[in-house]
């Protein structure tokens, strides 16, 4: 499984991302060894609100493939690793809600994945029904911190049940949106049945794992409440008691240049913002045929600029972030996922 995405690091490869990170070194298993590879697109995280990926076996079954499916593996039931069978081309049916083990979204106040060290991950979201289906939700706190420098660095993480002893991580281009004025908290390491405050995503199975354990089978580390975690929103990660400072809401301004979002004025084209419309063919260099995107891929434009005109963004300062520059590329995968047991 890979969360799939234009601002994920790795995105131009259709097989590697959903490979399980299992006895690895770290510099092969840390964003799949894809730091070097900056993307093109960064995505927009607004706090308070759902912010909603999508998690499929094969970039195909994504809505940047070619055969996009609601399922996430209609290809392979094995895929979930909650129950159904490897190989078996039924989807979701044969698994179980009972076994998944829950999926978690981390951020990190460093804008490069390059400069980002497992330490500076602090998990801001778990969705314990994971993974389940392509579309998927996670809570966003309300308290957020704006990035420092206008970008973060994010990463989703899961755990499957029925697999051998082995993890998924997967980093993206992030930025937060009109959020809060306060610093980053440093998150301790994730310690099971104790998991309280700003806390580190669960690194294990490969070279410098956080765990103060060995997991077995039936103890493996789980984004859920039977490891500690708690359902939603991290919002006592991001506490002032933890960050400090002030709880000012920092602002942010974005204008649309002739390639994407950008800040810079002396770039900015007149064709005003980007409206919620499905057609997702800006660069029809980069697109091999037209398509759309669901409606959760646009939320990020709902509190987006009114005008139509663009504007010049402010510098960056302690209350507000720079917004970097955002192309909306549509890539359709062609390499379907070969069937592959990782039980």
């Amino acid at each position: 499984m890979s969360l799939w995405s234009p601002s994920m690091y790795g995105f131009d490869e259709s097989y590697e991302p959903v490979t399980p990170l299992a006895n690895k070194p770290f510099d092969q298993w840390w964003f799949h060894g894809y730091t070097y590879k900056q993307p093109r697109e960064v995505m927009s995280i607004y706090p308070g609100r759902d912010l909603t990926v999508e998690l499929a076996c094969s970039k195909s079954y994504s809505t940047f493939g070619n055969s996009p499916s609601p399922d996430g593996c209609p290809g392979d039931s094995g895929s979930f690793h909650a129950g159904g069978g490897t190989g078996s081309s039924s989807g979701w049916w044969g698994n179980s809600e009972s076994n998944l083990m829950g999926c978690a979204l981390a951020i990190a106040p460093k804008a490069k994945a390059s400069d980002v060290r497992p330490e500076d991950f602090v998990v801001m979201s778990v969705q314990e029904n994971c993974v389940r289906q392509r579309d998927t939700p996670f809570a966003i706190p309300a308290n957020l911190p704006s990035c420092p420098d206008g970008e973060c660095t994010c990463a989703w993480f899961w755990q499957g049940k029925n697999s051998a002893a082995e993890m998924y991580m997967i980093g993206f281009r992030c930025r937060v949106e009109n959020g809060m004025a306060t610093a980053f908290p440093s998150p301790a390491k994730p310690k099971r049945g104790a998991i309280s405050g700003p806390t580190q995503p669960m690194y294990w199975a490969n070279d410098r794992s956080n765990l103060d354990y060995t997991p077995g089978w039936d103890d493996r580390p789980s984004y859920n409440s039977k490891f500690g975690w708690r359902n939603g929103a991290q919002t006592s990660a991001f506490a002032a008691g933890n960050a400090g400072g002030g709880t000012t809401r920092s602002s942010s301004t974005q204008t649309r240049t002739s390639t994407g979002w950008n800040d810079d004025a002396s770039s900015t084209s007149t064709r005003g913002p980007r409206t919620t419309s499905t057609n997702w063919n800006d660069n029809k260099a980069n697109s091999t045929s037209s398509g759309s995107r669901p409606t959760q891929w646009n939320q990020h434009l709902a509190e987006g600029t009114a005008s139509s005109s663009t504007t010049t963004a402010a510098s960056s300062t302690s209350s507000s972030a720079a917004a970097p520059t955002k192309t909306k590329v549509c890539r359709r995968g062609h390499l379907k996922r070969r069937s592959r047991n990782h039980s």
